[in-house]
């Protein structure tokens, strides 16, 4: 039995992550993918140049990764529905996360983790 989800949890959803760098031509072989939890069930989410979580401008959304090549892109704005997950890595500006590919849904998620040890730095 998967632990609860909430807000601020990490999850794994390497599953969609996967195929989104199938898509962009890569193996699709990836390590387990942990993301934060950003939203979930009734929250509003709006990506268009910018992603926007129940009207707080959160991060931009890039057009290419790193190494130029253009990135998926989910353009729509939504309340999320009941087992739905939008992930974020506000650590990291150009995570391929949920601005790219969309909500997760509980299926996707193989698991919640939590930080053991958290560096002040």
């Amino acid at each position: 039995m998967k632990p609860s989800l909430r807000i601020g949890s990490a999850s794994e959803s390497g599953s969609i992550a996967r195929n989104s760098a199938r898509r962009r031509g890569g193996t699709g072989e990836l390590p387990l993918l942990l993301k934060p939890l950003a939203a979930g069930p009734g929250d509003h989410v709006c990506v268009t140049d910018h992603l926007t979580i129940n009207g707080q401008r959160i991060a931009p959304v890039l057009d290419a990764g790193p190494d130029g090549v253009p990135l998926p892109r989910w353009r729509e704005c939504r309340v999320l529905a009941a087992g739905e997950w939008f992930a974020y890595t506000p650590q990291i500006p150009n995570s391929l996360d949920s601005r790219y590919y969309g909500p997760v849904r509980d299926a996707d998620i193989t698991g919640v983790y939590s930080p053991v040890w958290v560096s002040e730095d």
